[in-house]
């Protein structure tokens, strides 16, 4: 199993517990061109949420690429806040063919801003592998997301670069696609950005959600 880490470096890697492949998170200074141009900006956006919306995305971007050009499987794709924690040890799980989330929030279905505090989806998990359920509600954060085989990487690469919607935050993004299709619960990472987020206070303000 390779573990790659996308960062900007500093203290976040300090944090980490597992062994792992660093990958240089994008800035303003080398963007991918195409995600920029292709990315969706609100009119009342500012210029910093927008290029680090736009960095992300174009550094999970190049790490897909790297896997499909190296023909890499069994790979999982973490972002610096994620820290291992899992109830059992990596290689036990039985991973599916499919990508799987191996930590994730859960929100409304159909409005951020609406509360959603649903324990009975919840209770609806089962210990390891489900598919997720788009109707009951959907999920954001990609801070830790296995990937079965660079084939598969090869699908999403196509429809970042074929697709001729707008593209958006990476997590938002994924979750409309329906490209990842299973949650592993309980997470097997969990989230600690040290309350350090590139995006600004939405957690603050949204405050009835769920961590799997």
């Amino acid at each position: 199993m390779n573990i790659f880490v996308i960062s900007l470096g500093g203290e976040r890697l300090k944090r980490i517990n597992y062994d792992y492949t660093l990958i240089e998170g994008d800035t303003d200074k080398n963007i991918n061109p195409m995600i920029k141009e292709k990315m969706i900006r609100k009119h009342n956006e500012s210029e910093k949420h927008f290029i680090n919306k736009c960095g992300c995305f174009s550094s999970h971007y190049k790490t897909f690429k790297f896997i499909v050009e190296n023909k890499l499987n069994n790979i999982i794709i973490c972002e610096d806040d994620a820290v291992l924690d899992s109830p059992i040890p990596l290689e036990d799980i039985k991973f599916p063919n499919e990508a799987v989330l191996l930590g994730a929030i859960l929100d409304n279905p159909t409005n951020y801003r609406e509360p959603f505090d649903d324990k009975n989806v919840i209770k609806d998990f089962s210990v390891g592998l489900n598919k997720i359920d788009k109707t009951k509600y959907r999920w954001s954060s990609t801070y830790a997301i296995y990937y079965p085989t660079w084939e598969l990487v090869q699908t999403i690469i196509d429809e970042i670069e074929n697709s001729t919607t707008k593209l958006n935050h990476t997590d938002l993004w994924l979750c409309k696609t329906g490209l990842i299709k299973f949650l592993h619960y309980p997470s097997v990472f969990t989230h600690n950005d040290g309350g350090n987020s590139c995006f600004g206070v939405k957690r603050k303000i949204y405050k009835n959600y769920l961590r799997i």
